[in-house]
């Protein structure tokens, strides 16, 4: 797309502070590997479902979005003891680690949305409250995804990130106001609190409900803090639901790529 011409560095950098963590072989109940054909190429993805009886109320859904050299079950394994308390499906992408598959994910993401639509096939989604959830590299992105389809996620958090190259007009993008939880450690590796506070700044000026948690002492790995960034984002998330059912807009990449020169 070119927004981030800089990313196979940062992936570089962003792998070698630790954000790559070994997830574990053997899946939780409940947690199975999925696939799905996109654009002639095969996606995949971990799926956490609660156990729930066809007269349950619809489940809510998040989306996680792993760092770069990370997968979908390592974010997973962190969410669950959310999941698990609060009946929350978890849908968990596979990029794989280059800077061409994370380009390729911000050209055409509409294969979560797929996903997404494959999970409604089987299980009882409420598609009013679907959320985002972004670490790291999935961070950056999910400000973007977040942005381009304000309509489709009732709110989104993220953890150890910026917009992406500072970009803020990104956020022009959203129809929507959504919502979003920001969570940075006072001692990350990567940014520093100046950086992510110009973020949150360029986002409340343009009038998104921005929830900023500076996480004192904490670093760039998101795993020695998970229980509580999922607790305090997940009781953050859940007040917003969409106010009719969610819409996914098609990307207009040529408009995207013109207002990011």
């Amino acid at each position: 797309m070119g927004i981030g011409s800089n990313r196979a560095v940062w992936l570089a950098a962003l792998i070698s502070l630790g954000c790559a963590v070994a997830a574990p072989q053997d899946l939780t109940r409940g947690v199975e590997k999925k696939t799905i054909a996109a654009g002639g190429t095969q996606q995949s993805y971990y799926l956490y479902v609660p156990d729930h009886a066809k007269k349950d109320p619809p489940m809510p859904l998040i989306v996680l979005v792993h760092g770069a050299g990370g997968d979908g079950l390592g974010q997973i394994e962190a969410w669950l003891p959310v999941a698990q308390d609060h009946r929350i499906i978890l849908l968990a992408p596979n990029i794989r680690n280059s800077a061409a598959d994370w380009d390729q994910l911000y050209d055409h993401p509409e294969w979560i949305r797929d996903a997404i639509d494959e999970v409604g096939r089987k299980h009882s989604v409420d598609g009013r409250r679907m959320y985002l959830w972004g670490y790291s590299a999935g961070c950056m992105f999910s400000f973007y995804f977040a942005f381009v389809e304000s309509r489709y996620f009732a709110a989104a958090a993220v953890h150890g990130g910026v917009i992406e190259n500072f970009k803020f007009q990104m956020a022009d993008f959203a129809i929507r106001k959504v919502p979003i939880a920001y969570y940075i450690g006072t001692k990350d590796q990567w940014w520093t609190v100046q950086q992510t506070r110009a973020t949150r700044d360029a986002l409340a000026a343009r009038a998104f409900p921005v929830h900023y948690v500076e996480l004192n002492g904490a670093d760039h790995r998101f795993l020695t803090r998970s229980e509580e960034i999922t607790s305090d984002a997940w009781k953050y998330m859940k007040q917003f639901a969409l106010d009719r059912d969610p819409q996914f807009d098609a990307l207009d990449l040529g408009k995207i790529k013109s207002a990011l020169k």
